[in-house]
């Protein structure tokens, strides 16, 4: 799977990937080698992305229009959680415990506990 450097570096997005690429040159590639539950990593990722994409577009708000309505910004706030209430909804019986495994590898705590507080 591709994953876009600068965009696992924003942010720290990834942590477990950061660490390892932030001593690579940016004209190397980096291919990283994962023995995890391929669906669960796929579902964090795009979990991710839709935080993230979220986050950017408030930015990009306030970057604007530094008096932006908060309403608009509680709007934006609103449908990102909606997004990842959706996303959320796709964890089962069998797949909760490859993605909370897979979370907690990729140092991605707040997503292991969203996972957790949200299922269980």
């Amino acid at each position: 799977m591709f994953i876009d450097r600068a965009w696992v570096q924003k942010n720290n997005n990834i942590p477990h990937f950061s660490n390892v690429i932030k001593n690579v040159d940016k004209n190397e590639g980096v291919e990283i080698t994962m023995n995890c539950n391929s669906d669960a990593f796929k579902w964090i990722i795009d979990f991710v992305k839709l935080k993230t994409d979220g986050d950017e577009t408030k930015e990009e708000l306030l970057k604007k229009n530094k008096f932006t309505n908060n309403a608009v910004l509680e709007e934006n706030d609103d449908q990102t959680d909606s997004n990842l209430y959706e996303k959320m909804d796709e964890i089962t019986n069998e797949n909760c415990l490859n993605i909370m495994v897979t979370a907690y590898f990729l140092q991605l705590q707040w997503v292991y506990r969203k996972v957790w507080e949200y299922y269980f």
